[in-house]
């Protein structure tokens, strides 16, 4: 098993061999380094991917060490910087820390005596993330707790708007939603954040016009960076001020409810971290943009039969009764769907806290199941009832003590026994919520497996639900490939390998060939 990575790091020197030597030093130490000679260079790195630490000499050609850092952090606050010189003073000492340097090193230097303060700067930074996340789950789960207690298409727009513009820093936000039975499919502008702004609001958007409309039809997240010039979503109204703009399809489920749009004008970009965590905000809001929906549907239909009521005569009286007992049972529905929801949210959240490896598991076991049961065939309930019971399936783990779910090293045989009780206790938590699918039994089931050797019953065969089946095998493909706190992240070949070997033995073997065949036909990514 090879070492886990305990940080990425960016290193800049225009010595050569210096940023080999820690390159080598630092590898070795369990950290993954990539090295340049010039500024502009290791920037169009840092645009590409996200690193933890900037180790920046401080006196180079081009551009120097504190003009590197400070566009560094304009790319990626979240950034810690240590600079390096042979020729330090107390004045680009100061210089490097007010711009925000975490230390300052002078040369020379032993590559060795460089990693107590590589190790104390980027435990730093995780203490810092931490702290982030923490305080942005207890905000959504503040904001998941207002919404889901509200039918008012506007107060959620506001809420999700306002989320937006704290999750990201972003300069301005808009929330775009679909018009209600409208023939050409045009959105409208429900909610937006920004100086000057406001006259947007009601601005009325066809699907596939400008850039918001293009994710509408695509249902895709782009991020466009300075002037766009691409004529697939040329803007409505170019801005050339803006310096980078990011467009969010709001999905629940399978099913488009919106777009979320932010732009940045006085910095230069938002960071892979702030988009994620706003893509888990969406993914946990759109469900009730689409209840919220439902229920102005419901409004409209009980307005338009209680005009038919007062104006027609008495022959359709029993249909209108009929249709009113429909609207009654649907609307108990949708309460008791609001309900089940938010509990749901609010115990993922809390386990997510309780283990931060575990973040975002739930969503792409749900997303990669859902996808496998639209190419199977199945029903749309079955199809919602799978996604529900992917984005809950680990709910049982709340019970298990935190120091069990991070444990960096294999579990003793009392600890798996433990784990192993995490189904039954998410069926415990799940059975009393009425579903209008066995989301608590697809839950408790999706651990077994066709030989009987899976728990927490050892079913086999046609005794596990097909849900369940396709559960087992999507959350085996995600762990094998993701990291855990024992194990480097495997890779998808290797979770490839694991479902093709055991194919008919532990696996379904329609899920699995359904898998394989979305990763390697239909470039389906885990995300």
């Amino acid at each position: 098993m090879g070492s886990l990575k305990r940080g990425k790091l960016l290193i800049v020197d225009d010595e050569s061999e210096l940023v080999a030597a820690l390159c080598e030093t630092l590898g070795a130490q369990g950290y993954e380094t990539e090295g340049f000679t010039a500024g502009a260079e290791a920037l169009g790195r840092l645009k590409k991917n996200g690193f933890d630490l900037l180790l920046t000499d401080l006196m180079m050609p081009e551009m120097d060490g504190i003009a590197l850092l400070k566009a560094a952090l304009a790319i990626n606050p979240d950034l810690i910087g240590i600079i390096m010189t042979g020729q330090g003073t107390v004045e680009t000492a100061v210089e490097a820390m007010k711009i925000g340097a975490f230390d300052y090193i002078l040369k020379p230097f032993k590559a060795k005596a460089m990693l107590p303060i590589i190790s104390r700067s980027i435990e730093f930074r995780n203490l810092k993330k931490e702290n982030i996340e923490l305080r942005a789950t207890l905000a959504i789960y503040e904001l998941i707790k207002v919404i889901t207690q509200t039918t008012d298409l506007k107060v959620i727009a506001n809420k999700v708007a306002d989320a937006a513009m704290e999750q990201t820093q972003a300069d301005e936000v808009s929330v775009l939603l679909p018009i209600q039975d409208n023939e050409d499919n045009e959105l409208y502008v429900a909610a937006v954040r920004g100086r000057g702004r406001e006259h947007l609001l009601g601005q009325r958007i066809k699907a596939g016009q400008g850039i918001a409309g293009w994710v509408a039809r695509r249902h895709e997240l782009i991020q466009l960076e300075g002037e766009v010039i691409d004529p697939r979503f040329k803007p409505i109204s170019p801005r050339p001020e803006i310096k980078t703009a990011v467009s969010i399809p709001m999905m629940a489920g399978d099913r488009f409810v919106g777009v979320l749009n932010f732009n940045a004008v006085s910095r230069h970009s938002f960071t892979i971290g702030q988009i994620k965590a706003l893509t888990t905000t969406i993914s946990m809001t759109a469900p009730c943009i689409e209840n919220a929906r439902l229920f102005e549907r419901l409004q409209a239909a009980e307005a338009k039969y209680r005009n038919i009521f007062e104006n027609a005569s008495e022959g359709i009286l029993e249909d209108i009764s009929r249709r009113k007992q429909e609207e009654a049972f649907l609307k108990q529905s949708l309460e008791r769907l609001q309900k089940a929801t938010e509990a749901i949210v609010a115990i993922t959240m809390a386990l997510e806290t309780r283990d931060p490896y575990a973040s975002g598991h739930q969503r792409r076991v749900a997303n990669l199941a859902r996808s496998m049961a639209q190419e199977m065939g199945l029903t749309p309930e079955q199809i919602e009832g799978i996604r529900m019971a992917g984005v809950a399936h680990d709910l049982g783990k709340i019970s298990i003590p935190a120091e069990i779910l991070s444990k960096p090293s294999k579990l003793s045989e009392i600890e798996f026994s433990l784990i192993k009780v995490h189904p039954k206790s998410g069926y415990q938590i799940l059975k009393d919520f009425e579903f209008s699918y066995p989301v608590a039994l697809i839950v408790l089931q999706h651990h077994e497996r066709l030989d009987g050797s899976g728990y927490p019953q050892g079913l086999k065969n046609n005794e596990i639900l097909l849900e369940a089946k396709i559960i087992a095998v999507a959350d085996v493909v995600e762990a094998i490939s993701s990291y855990r706190p024992y194990r480097p992240g495997l890779g998808l070949d290797e979770a490839m390998k694991e479902i093709s070997k055991n194919k008919g033995i532990l696996y379904d073997p329609d899920a699995v060939d359904t898998c394989r065949m979305l990763f390697t036909e239909k470039r389906f990514q885990l995300a």
